[in-house]
C-alpha cells in the first residue's frame, strides 16, 4: 500500500439510487499522525473512523482539516439530494459540520453500522 491510499468504488446495486460511491482512505503502517486537509466538494458522506467514530460529514464550503494520517476511514458518499431524505435533516443543517450519526439515527442503529464497518475488509 502507498503511504496514502484512497480508493473509490461504485455502490452496490441496491444503493446506486442513493450513493455516488463508497470509499476508503488509509495510510501505511508507521505514517505520522498528521492532519490532512480535505478539499470542499459540496457532498454529504457518512464517515467511519477505525477508532469507532461514525459521523456525517456535511457539505463543506471550505477546506476541512479532518483526516489524520495513520487512521483508516470508510465512507459512503450520497448522491445530490439523497442525504436529507435518508438522514432526516436538510443539507443546510449539516453544512460545514461533522455530526455523530447516532444523533440522527439513534445510538443502536449507528452502533450496528459501526460494527459492520469495523468488520469490513481493508479495501473499497
Amino acid at each position: 500500500m502507498d503511504e496514502d491510499d484512497y480508493r473509490e468504488s461504485p455502490p452496490t446495486d441496491c444503493l446506486r439510487d442513493v450513493l455516488a460511491c463508497t470509499w476508503t482512505r488509509s495510510w501505511s503502517v508507521g505514517a505520522p499522525p498528521t492532519d490532512i486537509e480535505v478539499v470542499p466538494d459540496a457532498c454529504v458522506d457518512i464517515v467511519w473512523r477505525d477508532d469507532g467514530l461514525l459521523q456525517v460529514a456535511g457539505p463543506d464550503t471550505g477546506p476541512w482539516r479532518a483526516l489524520r494520517a495513520g487512521t483508516r476511514y470508510v465512507g459512503a458518499r450520497f448522491l445530490p439530494g439523497a442525504a436529507p431524505i435518508l438522514l432526516g435533516v436538510p443539507a443546510r443543517a449539516l453544512r460545514d459540520q461533522r455530526v455523530d450519526l447516532a444523533d440522527l439515527w439513534g445510538r443502536g442503529c449507528a452502533e450496528r453500522l459501526a460494527a459492520e464497518l469495523a468488520a469490513a475488509p481493508d479495501e473499497a
